[in-house]
C-alpha cells in the first residue's frame, strides 16, 4: 500500500485523509498533564454512543475507534514518518486513533465565508446539536464543556475550582469570544468524547449541567455573527470599544434562541414545550447584541499572587502571548505591582458580574423548566 500522507496538526490531534473523501482518521495525543485517563474515556464513550442499541433517532456521527489486539491507546514515538506530534502532548506521545466523518472539524461559527453555514443550515445545526445534548442529558449522558468557559483563565493555577465558569453564580465571563473558537458540536453533532460523564437523577448538579449546554450554545449563536468580520474586535486606536452591532440579523438571531430553546427541551423531555419558551427573546436578543456587539470590557489583571507563582520564562511568555513587547517585559519586576492586560472582549468588568444577567436569567429558566418537564412525565 502507499505510505500515509503527513497528517495535518489541529490542536492535540494530527488528522490524515483516507482514501474515503467522506472521511479521516485522527489521532489525538495525551496531554503532558492529566495523564492518559481523558484519552481513553474518549474512546470508550466513542464505544458507548456507537452502538445502535442508542436510537437517538436524530443523525449524530459518533467516531469510529480503531484498536489493536485489545488495545484502545497507542505509543506512537518515531511512528509518524514527517509529521510532527503537536506540542503540549505527553512525552512518550500516546494516543488514541479514530475515524470520524469529513465535515468533524466544521463549526457554526466558522470566520472562513466559504465554510460558514446559511441561516436554514444554521438553525439546524444548532437546533440538532442542542436537542442531542438534550436527549444524552436526559440518559445521564452530559457533556461538560460544549465549550471551555473560564471566569478567570489568569488565575487557574491558584483557585481551587480552576478558574472554571459557574453560570449560577452570575460572574463576569472571560474571554468569551475565545472560549467559542473551537466549539465541541457542529454539522456532525457531538464532539470531544473525553468530556462526557455519567450522571444518575435530576438533582442540582444535571441543572447546572444543563445551564452550561445553553450558555453555551447561546456564546456560539452570538459568536456566529461577530466571526462574519474576526478582524474587528477589542479596542480601536482611540481606545474606544469597537461597535459590531452592525454584524447582528436580529431577527435570525431570535429564532436561532427560540429553536435551540425548543430543541433542547424536546430532547431532553421528549414533548414540545408548552405554550412556547417562556423568555422574552425579543428583549434578550437585543441585550445580546448590544453587550456582545460592542467590546467593552477588555480588561483582566495578572494579580501579584499570580506573578509570584510563575518562573521568570513563564512570566515573559505569559506576556508576550497578550501583546506585550520584549522591551514593554524588560521594564517590569514579577510581582512587584498588579498588571493590566487587554485581553478581551470578556462579558462583564474583571472580578465583577456578567454583562448580561438576562441571559442567566434565561438559562435558569429552561433549565428548571426541563427538569419539570422530565419529572412530570415520570411521575407516578
Amino acid at each position: 500500500s502507499p505510505p500515509m500522507p503527513p497528517g495535518k496538526a489541529l490542536g492535540r490531534s494530527l488528522v490524515f485523509p483516507l482514501r474515503d473523501p467522506g472521511r479521516m482518521m485522527v489521532l489525538k495525543f495525551a496531554r503532558a498533564k492529566g495523564g492518559q485517563g481523558p484519552l481513553l474515556a474518549e474512546v470508550l464513550w466513542q464505544e458507548v454512543l456507537g452502538t445502535d442499541a442508542m436510537g437517538l433517532g436524530r443523525p449524530f456521527e459518533v467516531p469510529r475507534p480503531v484498536t489493536a489486539g485489545g488495545h484502545r491507546l497507542f505509543s506512537l514515538r518515531g511512528r509518524i514518518p514527517k509529521t510532527p506530534v503537536p506540542r503540549g502532548v505527553s512525552s512518550p506521545p500516546v494516543a488514541c486513533c479514530f475515524i470520524v466523518h469529513g465535515d468533524y472539524f466544521s463549526y457554526p461559527n466558522s470566520p472562513d465565508p466559504a465554510l460558514r453555514p446559511g441561516p436554514e443550515d444554521l438553525l439546524e445545526i444548532m437546533g440538532r446539536s442542542a436537542w442531542l445534548l438534550g436527549r444524552l442529558a436526559s440518559r445521564g449522558m452530559v457533556h461538560t464543556a460544549p465549550v471551555p468557559l473560564f471566569h478567570n483563565r489568569v488565575q487557574r493555577q491558584r483557585r481551587a475550582d480552576g478558574g472554571l465558569y459557574h453560570w449560577w453564580r452570575g460572574g463576569r465571563l472571560d474571554r468569551w469570544l475565545d472560549s467559542c473558537a473551537y466549539p465541541n458540536f457542529g454539522p456532525t453533532g457531538i464532539r470531544d468524547f473525553e468530556h462526557f460523564v455519567s450522571i444518575q437523577g435530576p438533582g442540582i448538579q444535571l441543572f447546572r449541567h444543563m445551564g452550561t449546554h445553553f450558555l453555551s450554545l447561546l456564546l456560539v449563536t452570538a459568536s456566529h455573527f461577530r466571526m462574519k468580520a474576526p478582524g474587528r474586535r477589542g479596542l480601536d486606536p482611540d481606545g474606544r470599544p469597537v461597535d459590531c452591532r452592525d454584524l447582528f440579523d436580529l431577527p435570525l438571531l431570535r429564532k436561532l434562541m427560540e429553536r435551540i430553546f425548543s430543541e433542547y427541551h424536546l430532547g431532553f423531555t421528549g414533548k414540545e414545550l408548552p405554550g412556547g419558551v417562556p423568555v422574552d427573546l425579543e428583549r434578550l436578543a437585543a441585550r445580546m447584541v448590544e453587550e456582545m456587539g460592542v467590546d467593552r470590557h477588555m480588561e483582566e489583571i495578572l494579580r501579584t499572587a499570580d506573578q509570584e507563582r510563575m518562573s521568570r520564562e513563564v512570566f515573559r511568555a505569559f506576556l508576550l502571548e497578550r501583546g506585550y513587547t520584549p522591551k514593554g517585559i524588560s521594564r517590569l519586576k514579577r510581582g512587584e505591582g498588579e498588571i493590566v492586560l487587554h485581553t478581551g472582549p470578556h462579558l462583564g468588568e474583571f472580578n465583577r458580574r456578567i454583562s448580561i444577567p438576562e441571559m442567566t436569567e434565561a438559562i435558569e429558566t429552561m433549565a428548571a423548566l426541563c427538569i419539570a418537564g422530565r419529572w412530570e412525565e415520570e411521575a407516578p
